[in-house]
């Protein structure tokens, strides 16, 4: 029994799925992808992407901190673009939380489970530290601090202002260091 060629059966199946009804052509005219992430988890994941993408960090293997720094406005401002004033503001009320980090783990980096600080993590990681996150009332933009640890004296912060994607992704939009007082 001769096989049909393939291109007649694939206009075959699409013409099936065209009379069952259903909305749209799905090759055409694909669903843009939902947050599949809560907002502070992606804006986290976003933050370790870009710090996995850049050298010197890029090359380190690395880990996230079980739960967030204690932000102290006074100490370390954030200063960031006009756009994440509302984000930045929002932060500041958040002082003086520190707040587990949930999953296991975000964009592949293991969020450690030993504790608040382990001398043990920065011996084999670079240890990525999250503050609470602020958001704009629009949940537009995201404001955060990260804190890169990499052992005693050693390490770096960076105010971080993060922008939501049509899609539903947040993506790093400002990366701006924090000096030490």
């Amino acid at each position: 029994m001769p096989t049909r060629p393939r291109f007649v059966r694939h206009v075959a199946a699409l013409c099936c799925v065209a009379l069952a009804g259903l909305p749209g052509c799905a090759l055409l005219h694909p669903e843009p992808p939902g947050p599949t992430l809560p907002a502070e988890v992606g804006a986290m994941a976003s933050v370790v992407e870009r710090v996995r993408a850049r050298r010197p960090h890029g090359r380190f293997p690395l880990a996230v901190a079980p739960a967030t720094v204690n932000y102290l406005p006074d100490r370390y401002p954030i200063v960031l673009r006009g756009e994440f004033d509302a984000a930045v503001e929002d932060l500041g009320r958040k002082t003086g939380r520190l707040d587990a980090i949930g999953p296991a783990y975000i964009a592949g980096a293991a969020v450690r489970r030993v504790g608040a600080f382990d001398p043990y993590d920065v011996a084999q990681y670079l240890l990525v530290r999250f503050s609470p996150i602020g958001f704009s009332p629009d949940s537009t933009r995201a404001a955060l601090v990260v804190v890169l640890d990499c052992g005693p004296g050693c390490g770096s912060q960076a105010g971080v202002g993060l922008r939501r994607t049509r899609n539903g992704r947040w993506r790093v939009a400002e990366y701006r260091a924090i000096r030490e007082p």
